[in-house]
């Protein structure tokens, strides 16, 4: 069985690359078969104690990253639920007014191809209500 001292570095090694959910270093640190589920617990609560752990300025700032690389809707929830974050964070995000025409449309602008710029939109996670209006308005303007 790995110590807690061992268990306490590594979890900060993960952090030093990368914020983190709670739920999502658990399942990182547990993924190592010689750790104890309740340990890992420990390690995580006093990281959390410590200020190493705040799920709430992860969040923040993955809603900004997400808005300046043009994440559509469904990019956002699918990157919610990868990183593992609580309910009520994903609550908070529906929750959040996000103009999702005028992000789409700031991602296809300059396009010259009306089927290439819908296709880059689902790709990003627009919705094909979104991605149709966007391309719609796009190209009858020129």
């Amino acid at each position: 069985m790995i110590s807690r001292e061992l268990l306490y570095k590594r979890a900060l090694r993960s952090l030093s690359c990368s914020d983190q959910t709670p739920q999502g270093l658990y399942c990182k640190l547990i993924s190592d078969k010689s750790v104890d589920h309740q340990l890992a617990k420990e390690v995580i609560k006093q990281l959390h104690r410590e200020g190493f752990i705040d799920e709430r300025r992860y969040y923040l700032n993955l809603i900004e990253e997400g808005k300046r690389k043009l994440w559509g809707k469904r990019r956002f929830e699918s990157e919610l639920k990868k990183r593992r974050f609580n309910e009520k964070y994903l609550a908070a995000f529906k929750a959040e007014e996000i103009d999702w025409a005028e992000m789409a449309a700031e991602l296809i602008r300059g396009e010259e191809d009306g089927a290439k710029a819908y296709r880059r939109l689902i790709s990003k996670g627009y919705d094909t209500a979104t991605a149709a209006q966007a391309v719609s308005s796009c190209f009858s303007e020129g």
